[in-house]
Protein backbone atom coordinates (compact mmCIF):
# COMPACT_ATOMS: atom_id res chain seq x y z
CA UNK A 1 0.00 0.00 0.00
CA UNK A 2 2.36 1.89 0.76
CA UNK A 3 4.19 1.67 -2.30
CA UNK A 4 1.00 2.47 -4.35
CA UNK A 5 0.78 5.66 -2.55
CA UNK A 6 3.71 6.89 -3.46
CA UNK A 7 3.64 5.99 -6.93
CA UNK A 8 0.84 8.15 -6.91
CA UNK A 9 2.50 11.12 -5.75
CA UNK A 10 4.62 10.68 -8.05
CA UNK A 11 2.07 10.66 -10.54
CA UNK A 12 0.81 13.71 -8.89
CA UNK A 13 -1.91 13.09 -6.50
CA UNK A 14 -2.43 15.73 -3.78
CA UNK A 15 -3.71 13.47 -1.55
CA UNK A 16 -3.44 10.05 -0.71
CA UNK A 17 -5.15 8.29 1.97
CA UNK A 18 -5.40 4.47 2.91
CA UNK A 19 -8.85 3.41 4.17
CA UNK A 20 -10.39 0.25 5.66
CA UNK A 21 -13.12 -0.86 7.90
CA UNK A 22 -12.24 -4.30 9.00
CA UNK A 23 -14.71 -6.65 9.06
CA UNK A 24 -14.80 -7.93 12.74
CA UNK A 25 -14.54 -5.29 16.30
CA UNK A 26 -10.88 -5.67 16.28
CA UNK A 27 -8.38 -2.74 17.78
CA UNK A 28 -7.49 -1.19 14.23
CA UNK A 29 -4.61 0.83 15.75
CA UNK A 30 -3.32 -2.64 16.97
CA UNK A 31 -3.82 -3.87 13.40
CA UNK A 32 -2.19 -1.25 11.76
CA UNK A 33 1.33 -1.91 13.87
CA UNK A 34 1.02 -5.63 13.69
CA UNK A 35 0.64 -5.28 10.11
CA UNK A 36 3.70 -2.77 9.60
CA UNK A 37 1.47 -0.45 7.84
CA UNK A 38 1.48 2.73 10.09
CA UNK A 39 5.42 2.66 9.97
CA UNK A 40 4.82 2.15 6.05
CA UNK A 41 2.61 5.13 6.05
CA UNK A 42 4.79 7.11 8.90
CA UNK A 43 7.54 6.71 6.22
CA UNK A 44 5.74 8.21 3.61
CA UNK A 45 4.92 11.12 5.82
CA UNK A 46 1.58 12.93 4.09
CA UNK A 47 -0.43 9.53 3.80
CA UNK A 48 -3.01 8.92 6.82
CA UNK A 49 -5.57 5.75 7.37
CA UNK A 50 -9.14 6.43 7.77
CA UNK A 51 -10.96 3.56 9.49
CA UNK A 52 -13.88 3.49 7.61
CA UNK A 53 -15.99 2.03 10.29
CA UNK A 54 -16.25 5.06 11.89
CA UNK A 55 -16.01 7.55 9.19
CA UNK A 56 -18.79 9.93 8.74
CA UNK A 57 -21.66 8.53 6.48
CA UNK A 58 -23.87 9.44 3.53
CA UNK A 59 -26.96 7.64 2.30
CA UNK A 60 -26.60 6.50 -1.32
CA UNK A 61 -28.97 4.75 -3.75
CA UNK A 62 -28.45 1.18 -4.39
CA UNK A 63 -27.97 0.63 -8.21
CA UNK A 64 -29.89 -2.95 -8.71
CA UNK A 65 -32.79 -4.48 -6.77
CA UNK A 66 -31.00 -7.61 -6.01
CA UNK A 67 -31.25 -6.61 -1.81
CA UNK A 68 -33.94 -5.06 -0.54
CA UNK A 69 -31.46 -2.53 0.62
CA UNK A 70 -32.91 1.25 -0.99
CA UNK A 71 -29.93 2.74 -0.17
CA UNK A 72 -26.30 2.61 1.37
CA UNK A 73 -24.66 4.49 4.19
CA UNK A 74 -20.64 4.63 2.57
CA UNK A 75 -18.01 6.71 4.64
CA UNK A 76 -17.91 10.37 3.46
CA UNK A 77 -13.88 10.04 2.61
CA UNK A 78 -15.02 7.11 0.27
CA UNK A 79 -17.25 9.55 -1.75
CA UNK A 80 -15.43 12.28 -1.80
CA UNK A 81 -12.26 10.56 -3.30
CA UNK A 82 -11.31 11.29 -6.71
CA UNK A 83 -10.17 7.95 -7.53
CA UNK A 84 -11.08 4.95 -5.35
CA UNK A 85 -8.35 1.77 -5.64
CA UNK A 86 -9.32 -1.72 -4.48
CA UNK A 87 -6.14 -3.63 -2.98
CA UNK A 88 -7.72 -6.80 -1.74
CA UNK A 89 -5.63 -9.66 -0.65
CA UNK A 90 -6.17 -12.50 -3.04
CA UNK A 91 -7.53 -15.70 -0.46
CA UNK A 92 -10.72 -18.07 -0.30
CA UNK A 93 -13.42 -16.84 1.33
CA UNK A 94 -16.14 -19.42 3.13
CA UNK A 95 -19.25 -18.11 1.85
CA UNK A 96 -17.90 -16.35 -1.65
CA UNK A 97 -15.10 -19.06 -2.79
CA UNK A 98 -12.70 -16.35 -3.34
CA UNK A 99 -12.16 -12.89 -1.97
CA UNK A 100 -11.18 -10.43 -4.54
CA UNK A 101 -11.93 -6.70 -5.87
CA UNK A 102 -15.90 -7.09 -5.75
CA UNK A 103 -15.99 -9.02 -2.31
CA UNK A 104 -13.50 -6.25 -1.27
CA UNK A 105 -15.86 -3.83 -1.35
CA UNK A 106 -17.31 -5.00 2.03
CA UNK A 107 -14.40 -2.99 3.58
CA UNK A 108 -15.60 0.07 2.36
CA UNK A 109 -18.68 -0.22 4.54
CA UNK A 110 -19.25 1.05 8.33
CA UNK A 111 -19.65 -1.58 10.96
CA UNK A 112 -20.75 1.25 12.97
CA UNK A 113 -23.54 1.02 10.39
CA UNK A 114 -23.97 -2.59 9.38
CA UNK A 115 -22.88 -4.46 12.47
CA UNK A 116 -19.59 -6.62 12.14
CA UNK A 117 -19.07 -8.44 9.97
CA UNK A 118 -21.22 -6.35 7.87
CA UNK A 119 -24.33 -8.79 9.27
CA UNK A 120 -27.12 -6.70 7.34
CA UNK A 121 -25.55 -7.22 3.72
CA UNK A 122 -24.56 -10.80 4.53
CA UNK A 123 -28.53 -11.40 5.75
CA UNK A 124 -29.31 -10.19 2.04
CA UNK A 125 -27.12 -13.01 0.74
CA UNK A 126 -23.87 -12.92 -0.38
CA UNK A 127 -23.88 -12.47 -4.14
CA UNK A 128 -26.90 -9.93 -4.21
CA UNK A 129 -24.76 -8.40 -2.04
CA UNK A 130 -21.31 -8.37 -4.25
CA UNK A 131 -23.54 -7.29 -6.93
CA UNK A 132 -24.74 -4.21 -5.42
CA UNK A 133 -22.24 -3.25 -3.78
CA UNK A 134 -19.88 -3.52 -7.49
CA UNK A 135 -22.75 -0.93 -8.68
CA UNK A 136 -23.08 1.37 -5.96
CA UNK A 137 -19.51 2.06 -4.71
CA UNK A 138 -17.32 4.10 -7.52
CA UNK A 139 -14.16 1.95 -7.87
CA UNK A 140 -11.83 2.44 -10.51
CA UNK A 141 -8.34 0.44 -10.17
CA UNK A 142 -7.38 -2.51 -8.69
CA UNK A 143 -4.10 -4.04 -7.54
CA UNK A 144 -4.80 -7.21 -6.09
CA UNK A 145 -2.27 -8.79 -3.66
CA UNK A 146 -1.49 -11.94 -4.64
CA UNK A 147 2.51 -12.43 -4.53
CA UNK A 148 1.32 -14.63 -1.28
CA UNK A 149 -2.30 -15.60 -1.31
CA UNK A 150 -4.11 -17.15 1.43
CA UNK A 151 -6.01 -20.41 0.78
CA UNK A 152 -8.37 -22.70 3.29
CA UNK A 153 -11.71 -21.86 4.47
CA UNK A 154 -11.14 -18.22 4.67
CA UNK A 155 -9.30 -16.23 7.19
CA UNK A 156 -11.40 -17.19 9.86
CA UNK A 157 -10.34 -20.59 9.80
CA UNK A 158 -7.48 -22.04 12.25
CA UNK A 159 -6.28 -23.86 9.33
CA UNK A 160 -5.10 -22.03 6.40
CA UNK A 161 -1.85 -21.47 4.74
CA UNK A 162 0.10 -18.97 2.85
CA UNK A 163 0.74 -19.88 -1.13
CA UNK A 164 2.82 -17.76 -3.31
CA UNK A 165 1.18 -16.74 -7.13
CA UNK A 166 3.22 -14.90 -8.32
CA UNK A 167 2.09 -13.39 -11.64
CA UNK A 168 -0.23 -15.70 -12.19
CA UNK A 169 -3.64 -13.65 -12.50
CA UNK A 170 -3.81 -10.01 -14.30
CA UNK A 171 -6.42 -8.41 -14.89
CA UNK A 172 -7.89 -5.61 -16.60
CA UNK A 173 -11.19 -4.07 -16.11
CA UNK A 174 -11.61 -3.32 -12.10
CA UNK A 175 -15.14 -4.59 -12.55
CA UNK A 176 -13.70 -7.82 -13.63
CA UNK A 177 -10.75 -8.72 -12.14
CA UNK A 178 -12.16 -12.32 -11.24
CA UNK A 179 -12.71 -13.00 -14.63
CA UNK A 180 -8.64 -15.04 -14.31
CA UNK A 181 -9.98 -17.09 -11.57
CA UNK A 182 -13.29 -17.82 -13.00
CA UNK A 183 -12.64 -21.95 -13.46
CA UNK A 184 -10.28 -22.13 -10.19
CA UNK A 185 -11.72 -24.10 -7.77
CA UNK A 186 -11.49 -23.58 -3.84
CA UNK A 187 -12.67 -26.38 -3.11
CA UNK A 188 -9.25 -28.38 -3.86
Amino acid sequence: MAAAAEALYRLGAQTVLVGDGPGHVRDTALLLEESGLRDALLSIGRTRFIDLNFDRVHAVRTQTALTTLNELWLPESLLAADVVISMPKIKTHHWAGVTLSLKNLFGALPGAVYGWPNNTLHWQGIDNSIVELAATIPIHYVIADGVESMEGNGAKSRHTRLVPLGDKFRPGNPHCPERPVRHYDYNE
